[in-house]
């Protein structure tokens, strides 16, 4: 389910869909993440990196959920759009 709902995501996002706004497209990456790879173990992006540093405090702020728990949160999220 969590494959798909990824899919299903990247298609929504690659279309441009007004359901994905900047707030949750920021949100599912970081469920992403979290999901695929765990708590985020890198160095926090100097802050002149600004894309880069939103996206590592998205995931950061996951630390401590499992794999498990965020890909159910990221199918949730993903059946709200």
């Amino acid at each position: 389910r969590f494959k798909k709902a990824a899919r299903e995501i990247q298609s929504l996002t690659a279309a441009f869909s007004p359901a994905v706004t900047l707030d949750r497209k920021l949100h599912l990456y970081a469920l992403f993440k979290q999901a695929t790879e765990g708590d985020c173990t890198s160095s926090k992006p100097a802050f002149f990196y600004a894309v880069a540093r939103t996206r590592w405090e998205a995931w950061n702020g996951l630390r401590g959920q499992t794999k498990e728990q965020a890909q159910v949160r990221y199918i949730d999220v993903t059946l709200e759009v």
